[in-house]
């Protein structure tokens, strides 16, 4: 492989000459089924970059395949971010978030009126 990148009309024109190839070859067909890599080198000259990985499947075997697009990258805080600001303590257990909320400050004293438990029986007016 090699590092060097290469254009995304190079990468598609690549793609264009294994796919015309493989419909006319039966050998190369399998060839750039079992190694893209080996097919594009072939057909091109030129080796894929290192960081590139290419694909080519049977289309005759594949019903539909479905290209998921890349995750979204998001400038929030998750619920496992969120929860510790929130006055408690998150983990996850098996991808579930748990939570252990801590108490907060305590609740000012304000004394209160008791009920009149320490009057006698003896003493009514």
């Amino acid at each position: 492989m090699s590092s060097q990148s290469w254009t995304p009309e190079e990468t598609q024109g690549a793609i264009d000459q294994v796919v015309e190839k493989a419909a006319r070859d039966a050998d190369f067909r399998r060839k750039a089924i079992s190694d893209a890599a080996a097919a594009v080198l072939e057909v091109t000259g030129r080796a894929l970059p290192d960081d590139f990985e290419l694909r080519f499947i049977d289309g005759a075997i594949a019903d539909r395949i479905v290209v998921l697009p890349a995750p979204e990258v998001s400038d929030e805080l998750g619920d496992v971010d969120l929860e510790p600001a929130a006055g408690g303590v998150g983990f996850a257990v098996d991808g579930v978030l748990k939570v252990i909320k801590m108490p907060g400050p305590p609740a000012p004293f304000v004394p209160s009126p008791l009920p009149n438990i320490a009057i006698s029986p003896l003493r009514r007016k």
